[in-house]
């Protein structure tokens, strides 16, 4: 659940006073409403995601997080805004850090695109770039949710979706 930190005003007030005090951060769970639950479940479900065993997180006023939807690519965490619009979809495994620049050879880009199907997206103008030996970025990709940057590792399984604008 999102946790939303009190200003330490107590102790300031204590201060004061001439008192001292130590005051711990109050966190306080925000609970999505039943109608934002049903929003991201249908945002999620136009990517090919879903709840699952996830809880919708309201972190702020404008911003929702599902930690852990389930997807067909694999376990993501997603943020979407107060009009269920996807922002971020960041994978939960690790990226590898190496970096060797190299072209994308025609079979990576056909794996590439398949992975994209999945999610209702074609490689866009940008096309397909091999950031790193296991790291894939597709500028600009088309998908019925709008346009994304998405990144891919080695295996093709996507790594991070963001909404470009």
């Amino acid at each position: 659940m999102a946790r939303i930190r009190k200003p330490a005003a107590v102790l300031a007030a204590c201060a004061l006073m001439g008192g001292t005090a130590l005051v711990q951060a109050q966190e306080i769970e925000a609970v999505a409403t039943a109608e934002e639950i049903a929003g991201v479940t249908a945002a999620l479900a136009a990517i090919g995601c879903e709840l699952g065993e996830a809880t919708v997180e309201k972190e702020s006023d404008t911003l929702l997080e599902v930690d852990d939807a389930t997807c067909s690519m694999g376990q993501f965490d997603i943020k979407l805004d107060n009009t269920f619009m996807i922002l971020s979809i960041t994978n939960d495994g690790p990226v590898d850090p190496a970096a060797v620049h190299v072209d994308a050879t025609e079979a990576e880009v056909t794996a590439v695109t398949a992975a994209l199907a999945v999610l209702n997206c074609t490689v866009g103008e940008g096309g397909v770039e091999k950031e790193t030996a296991t790291l894939f970025e597709v500028d600009d990709a088309v998908c019925e949710a709008g346009q994304f940057d998405i990144k891919l590792d080695g295996e093709f399984a996507v790594l991070t979706l963001t909404r470009d604008e």
